[in-house]
C-alpha cells in the first residue's frame, strides 16, 4: 500500500486529524506523515492546540522539503497538497513537479463554496481575492506554471458534484454529524454561538492580511446582541468556539465558552447564531432555526462581506447587520427544505459515497 504524505499550510490540529482521517488510516495499515510547512509559507504564525506525534515532520526551508522528498520512494507515495496555488509557492510545486510526484487535492470548503450565483456576484468573488494575489503575481504564476510544466494536482476529491471532482468523498462535517452520538453536553435549552474567532482569526491576519482589529468593539456589540437574546427567550448564549481561537473565559462575559464540540453542539442546540462559518453544514444537517449576523466592520473587507452575501443569497436567508439593524426584527428560522436538500446532496455528500467512510475511499481510490 502506498504511503500517504500530508502536506499542509497549517500545523496538524484535532480537526485536521479529522479531515484527513488519520486515525483511521493508521488503523488499517496506511503509513502516514503530515508535513507542516507553516513556517516556511507563513513565518511566525502561531496556531493553538497544535498535535504531536512522531509522523509529523516540520519543514521550514525549501531545501528540507527536498531532502524530505529525495528519502522517499516517489512512485510509492501520494501526496495530499493542502496549498494555495500562487506565485508564493512556486519552488514548493517546483519541487513536487519535477520529482513527478503524485499531488491530490482533499476540497475541504465544499461545504461554503457555493456555485449557483450569477456571473456578477463571480466576478466580485474572484476581484476579492486579488486580496491573496494581485494581478502581476497571478500572470507571473501563470508563466512560471507553464516555464516548468507545473500540473499541481493529478486528482481532486471533493464532497461537492458541482465542483470539478475524481473523486467523491464525503464532506467531513457530515461524517462527523451522522457519528457523532454524544448526549447534550449542557443539559438545558440553549442559543449556540458559532465562533469563528473573529477577528483574530490567523486566516484574516495572514491570508487577508487585516490590520488592527477592533476586537473590544466586536466583542462588545456581540455581548449586548446575547444579552438581547437571552432575555428575549429566556436560554442562555453558549459559545461554540472556533478550533483555532486562544480564550481566556471572560471574552464574551461569564458565558460558557466550549472548543472542539462544535457538531454536538449544533445538534442539541435551539437556536444558532451564526456568521460565515465553515460549520454551516452541521446547522443544515440539524435543521435547526439560525441567523446570519456580521457587525459593520465586515465591510471593510470585500472578501468577509462578498461571502457573507453570497450564503445569504443562496440559502435564500437574511443576514442582519447587529451595529445598524433593529434586533426587534431579527427572526431565526430554518433552512427552507428544497434548499437544505440541495445543499446536503450537491456538497455535502452523493450516492456513490454516502454509505461509504473517507478512509475507505481514500484507501480504495489512492492507496492500492
Amino acid at each position: 500500500m502506498k504511503k500517504f504524505i500530508i502536506i499542509e499550510h497549517e500545523p496538524l490540529t484535532i480537526r485536521l486529524n479529522k479531515i484527513f482521517c488519520i486515525d483511521q488510516l493508521i488503523k488499517s495499515g496506511v503509513c502516514v506523515e503530515y508535513w507542516d510547512l507553516s513556517q516556511l509559507i507563513f513565518p511566525g504564525i502561531n496556531i493553538s492546540d497544535k498535535l504531536v506525534h512522531p509522523y509529523i515532520k516540520h519543514i521550514c526551508k525549501i531545501c528540507e522539503l527536498e531532502n524530505e522528498l529525495s528519502l522517499n520512494s516517489i512512485e510509492n507515495c501520494v501526496f495530499v497538497v493542502e496549498i494555495f496555488c500562487n506565485w508564493q509557492n512556486r519552488k514548493i510545486f517546483k519541487a513536487l513537479s519535477i520529482r513527478n510526484c503524485y499531488c491530490v487535492r482533499v476540497d475541504l470548503y465544499a461545504n461554503t463554496t457555493i456555485y449557483k450565483s450569477s456571473f456578477i456576484d463571480k466576478l466580485k468573488r474572484n476581484l476579492s481575492f486579488s486580496i491573496f494575489n494581485n494581478a502581476t503575481n497571478v500572470l507571473l504564476w501563470k508563466l512560471y506554471q507553464s516555464l516548468y510544466k507545473i500540473t499541481p494536482y493529478k486528482k481532486t476529491a471533493s464532497s461537492s458534484s458541482i465542483a470539478n471532482r475524481d473523486i467523491a468523498i464525503n464532506h467531513p462535517d457530515y461524517e462527523d454529524y451522522y457519528s457523532n452520538n454524544s448526549k447534550n453536553p449542557i443539559n438545558i435549552p440553549y442559543i449556540l454561538f458559532i465562533d469563528t474567532y473573529y477577528p483574530l482569526h490567523p486566516d484574516l491576519k495572514y491570508y487577508l492580511k487585516i490590520k488592527d482589529p477592533n476586537v473590544s468593539h466586536y466583542r462588545e456589540i456581540m455581548k449586548k446582541l446575547f444579552d438581547y437574546l437571552e432575555n428575549k427567550y429566556s436560554k442562555k448564549v453558549i459559545i461554540a468556539a472556533h478550533p483555532k481561537s486562544i480564550y481566556s473565559g471572560n471574552e464574551f462575559g461569564q458565558r460558557q465558552i466550549i472548543k472542539n464540540e462544535t457538531c454536538n453542539l449544533v445538534k442539541h442546540a435551539d437556536l444558532i447564531i451564526s456568521h460565515e462559518s465553515n460549520s454551516l453544514s452541521f446547522i443544515a444537517l440539524s435543521n435547526t432555526p439560525f441567523i446570519f449576523v456580521y457587525p459593520d466592520s465586515y465591510n471593510d473587507s470585500k472578501h468577509l462581506i462578498g461571502y457573507m452575501d453570497q450564503l445569504s443569497a443562496f440559502f435564500q436567508k437574511k443576514t442582519y447587520n447587529i451595529d445598524r439593524c433593529n434586533w426587534d426584527d431579527i427572526v431565526f428560522s430554518p433552512l427552507n427544505k428544497d434548499i437544505r436538500d440541495e445543499y446536503i446532496k450537491n456538497y455535502l455528500t452523493s450516492k456513490e459515497c454516502s454509505n461509504k467512510t473517507n478512509s475507505e475511499i481514500i484507501i480504495n481510490s489512492l492507496l492500492k
